[in-house]
């Protein structure tokens, strides 16, 4: 019998003699292929001694102020005969009474991998608060500019895509109207109207800028239990597949700007800087000297005010204090002039319990003609105690104003907000999504996330083979050979005991067809190809060699919660001659604005173009561009030098019209597996052995096992970790 010990937070925990201690392992499994699995025990018990019960701050009893929390996980650790396993966290499910007594807690085992969901929660990507950083104006002179620059230079992280969310564009050389989406710039007659207008266009931002958001956002400086940092296997700038993604910045339908009776001025404030500050660190506003956002971090057990101050320089000119939280409006003042104060009953929404929430704050004019404000201050006040472990609260104050950096002044020009305009999607929901497009997997190790492909995942050139042929297993009471050691990449010949009498063998194929799809197929052309193909844009419908299954009956779907638009190459309609602009029609079928899922897309520039395009600057003036940024769904428009797209199918390419882009999503990045899963000698292989102490405390989901002289793969393993007996479910290599 091996022994299992337990910590939780640095301290052990004591262990009933008889109690059942089980880990499942796996990485993916062919059973549900779009999961990402994390290892974990089912509920066991441990004794209610004094030692578990001061753990456990007597959770039986809840008359206890301060006691154990059992909303969070604790962090823990496994160490088998006190060799350190596996690090993780356990929950607290319960607790048993006999006889009126505390008898046993009810606990279960976490891997490491489950901590991203629970730091994450229900965030959404506008919580992301240094992406307020990106934030800059929306205007004709910045849109004209994000639409020129070179997307391929990492430090280019927003642009503007040839993108339209209501003007249909068109080019044609003889066309004579004055008006219109009609990009050809007529340089003979002047049509100051007719082109593409920079309203029409949005920005957007890298995809790699979101992740290192996340990272800059998830630590414990900023309050959170532990840093969120993710590996460079994928997830890096040299990677053109995922580092040259962008998002397109689309939060509502059309225009950026929602029409008003009224002609508005909004600005944003921002540079707020620490006036005072308190000693106690967890209770932070976190910020930087250019973010427009301020961060409030908080628990349940503190108590506080706030207050905020607005003090203008003008006693004529009226505006309104918009607070925002994330990007929900949380607090309007009215139009008044002069200083301000707004204490704690007006903000009480804002107060309270809170974690990690961000405000940020806009002042509003309302004015036929636009007249500045300068704002001396305007100043953030938290106040208020915090109980620790003790009865004795501790009090603390700080204070976050614009006046170190000078006075405010209100503007005319409209601050395109990163925070406000983003998609509304959950981080959790982002990351997941780019896992299933490009079949990522995560682990943990040392502290990082691992993100790998999982063909590089089981490439892995630390992988070994274990031998599990030498000897079949007859009883529990048979005594154990322990293996010897090998270098890595070899076979590891172990002579162990593998229960022949018991093993299954079963079909690997537990359903018919995989489908591989992108949720967000409402786009007008994406529509129209659906209604002529009677498929989806980008799908691909899996079987080994097109052919069909009547067993199993399921069809599984890989479904990827983004946007996929068919773009759309122009031809000059005189000539009938392709050009060289590409754009992206959101719209749906009616041609009415659209909201859809979060878009992605490569950006290409289109530099010193034959084709120039009209682009509208103002109500009298056009300029014509012959340097653009289009947008694709592949990363080059030339498929002799980059075959990778996003789409899952080998669709006819948009700007060549060609299949020779061949390195879609599914043959980059599933077709080794899944073709592998369909092949008629495919098996899963269930057997049981007693493993030793040494062999379950290395043994990686990457390795294979060899019985018999045949390879397998790990599907999945479950291992009892007091006895010692383990359930493989092995996949047979072919």
């Amino acid at each position: 019998m091996q022994k299992v010990q337990l910590y939780i937070e640095g301290e052990r925990l004591e262990l009933f003699k008889d109690e059942t201690v089980s880990i499942t392992q796996s990485i993916q499994n062919i059973k549900d292929i779009s999961k990402i699995f994390t290892e974990f025990t089912q509920s066991f018990s441990i004794p209610a001694s004094p030692t578990n019960s001061r753990i456990f701050k007597h959770y039986y009893n809840w008359n206890i102020e301060f006691g154990y929390d059992a909303r969070i996980k604790s962090s823990a650790s496994i160490e088998l005969n006190y060799v350190p396993w596996r690090n993780g966290f356990i929950a607290l499910n319960g607790v048993d009474l006999r006889n009126n007594k505390a008898y046993a807690y009810r606990i279960t085992f976490y891997g490491e991998t489950i901590n991203l969901k629970d730091i994450l929660g229900e965030d959404l990507l506008s919580n992301l608060t240094p992406l307020s950083n990106e934030s800059l104006t929306y205007n004709m002179t910045t849109v004209k500019s994000k639409l020129q620059v070179d997307p391929t230079s990492s430090s280019n992280k927003i642009i503007a895509p040839l993108i339209t969310h209501t003007t249909r564009l068109t080019y044609d050389s003889a066309d004579t109207s004055t008006t219109g989406g009609n990009l050809y710039y007529d340089t003979v007659s002047n049509k100051p109207q007719r082109g593409v207008t920079w309203s029409d266009l949005k920005y957007a931002i890298r995809v790699h800028t979101i992740v290192e958001a996340i990272e800059s956002h998830y630590t414990t400086a900023n309050g959170f239990p532990s840093n969120i940092v993710f590996s460079d296997d994928f997830l890096v700038d040299t990677n053109l597949d995922y580092f040259q993604l962008f998002m397109w910045l689309h939060r509502k339908k059309g225009s950026v700007e929602a029409p008003t009776q009224v002609t508005q001025y909004i600005s944003q404030v921002n540079k707020w800087t620490e006036s005072t500050s308190d000693t106690y660190a967890k209770m932070t506003i976190g910020t930087s000297t250019t973010s427009t956002t301020l961060v409030l971090y908080a628990n349940s057990n503190i108590k506080n005010d706030l207050t905020f101050t607005v003090d203008s320089g003008s006693s004529s000119i009226q505006y309104q204090v918009v607070i925002y939280k994330g990007s929900s409006i949380v607090f309007e003042s009215s139009f008044a002039s002069g200083t301000r104060t707004f204490g704690h009953s007006e903000l009480g929404v804002l107060t309270g319990s809170f974690y990690g929430s961000s405000y940020t704050v806009r002042i509003v004019q309302q004015a036929a003609t636009f007249s500045a404000i300068t704002f001396t201050s305007i100043k953030w006040e938290v106040s208020g105690q915090v109980y620790v472990s003790s009865p004795t609260p501790i009090i603390f104050n700080k204070t976050f104003d614009t006046s170190d950096n000078g006075n405010f002044n209100t503007s005319a020009e409209f601050e395109f907000n990163i925070l406000e305009q983003i998609p509304e999607m959950k981080v959790i929901d982002f990351l997941t999504a780019l896992f299933k497009m490009f079949n990522l997997t995560a682990y943990v190790e040392d502290g990082i996330i691992v993100v790998k492909t999982l063909n590089d995942y089981y490439a892995s050139t630390d992988a070994n083979t274990w031998d599990l042929t030498a000897t079949l297993w007859q009883s529990e009471t048979d005594t154990w050979n322990q293996a010897g050691s090998a270098s890595q990449g070899t076979n590891q010949m172990i002579s162990k005991f593998t229960d022949t009498n018991q093993t299954q063998i079963d079909v690997a194929l537990p359903f018919k067809q995989v489908n591989f799809e992108f949720e967000g197929l409402g786009t007008l052309l994406a529509e129209q190809y659906n209604q002529l193909n009677n498929k989806g844009w980008g799908t691909e419908k899996y079987t080994l060699d097109g052919s069909t299954y009547d067993a199993p009956n399921k069809i599984y779907k890989v479904s990827v919660p983004f946007e996929h638009v068919q773009y759309e190459r122009l031809v000059d309609i005189n000539l009938n001659t392709n050009t060289d602009v590409q754009y992206g029609f959101f719209v749906d079928q009616n041609q009415q604005p659209y909201f859809g899922k979060p878009l992605l897309f490569y950006p290409i520039l289109q530099p010193t173009s034959s084709t120039s395009i009209s682009f509208i600057e103002d109500s009298t003036t056009n300029t014509a561009l012959d340097s653009y940024i289009i947008p694709s769904n592949s990363i080059s428009l030339n498929s002799g030098s980059d075959t990778s797209n996003i789409n899952f199918y080998n669709e006819t390419n948009e700007y060549t019209l060609t299949t020779g882009f061949t390195g879609t999503l599914f043959k980059s990045y599933y077709e080794t597996y899944i073709s592998e899963i369909f092949n008629t000698r495919r098996r899963i292989i269930r057997v049981s052995s007693y493993l030793p102490t040494n062999i379950i405390s290395n043994i990686q989901l990457y390795d294979t096992v060899t019985i018999n002289f045949e390879t397998f793969r790990i599907n999945s393993m479950t291992s009892d970790l007091t006895s010692g007996r383990s359930k493989l479910e092995l996949i047979n290599l072919l």
